[in-house]
């Protein structure tokens, strides 16, 4: 990590105390570093209602997105778990809560959905069997609960290697929905 990257890292988290307004200017530049650390940070400030209303203006979505899956993306492949930075298991599942909330809103974010399901193919293809399993278990698993986005991968059942991690995460899903189907069977609304 550089100078400039520490420096970054300790501006970001400063504002964590402070109440007073955030420059644009000043979070455009922190989403141009390249610090695992401060990128989580920066997440972290931005996740926070309290302080991503003191930026003026707002950071819009067409700023944010890039951003977030640059940091999600580093997060999976590097699964560095820092002090601000997430692992991979907790960067997939925020991931795929995104991925989640956009599909909701759907046509509007078909090119966003079409650029996180391009991202998670090219990690798969890339990633070697562990980093695929893991990849499962902490993104694919939690999506597929979504019949809908299930069927919206379905693609992957034409290529061998991504057909495997499609076949486990659909397993995975299906058995997480009949336990839950179970446990709440037998309990009074």
């Amino acid at each position: 990590m550089n100078h400039q990257d520490l420096s970054t890292l300790n501006e970001i988290v400063a504002e964590f105390d402070q109440s007073t307004p955030i420059t644009h200017q000043a979070v455009q530049r922190w989403m141009e570093t390249h610090d695992i650390e401060a990128m989580g940070a920066l997440m972290s400030l931005l996740a926070d209602d309290k302080h991503s209303q003191r930026i003026e203006p707002a950071v819009t979505f067409e700023e944010y997105f890039p951003f977030a899956t640059r940091y999600y993306e580093r997060n999976l492949l590097e699964n560095p778990d820092g002090e601000w930075s997430d692992s991979r298991t907790t960067a997939g599942f925020d991931c795929s809560r995104m991925f989640i909330q956009l599909w909701e809103d759907r046509p509007a974010y078909d090119r966003e959905i079409t650029q996180l399901k391009s991202l998670f193919k090219r990690l798969c293809e890339e990633g070697n069997e562990e980093f695929r399993s893991n990849f499962v278990i902490a993104v694919l698993e939690h999506l597929f609960q979504t019949g809908e986005i299930a069927d919206y991968f379905s693609d992957w059942q034409n290529n061998s290697l991504l057909d495997a991690a499609y076949t486990e995460a659909r397993m995975l899903a299906d058995m997480r929905h009949r336990r839950h189907e179970r446990d709440t069977a037998g309990s009074p609304d």
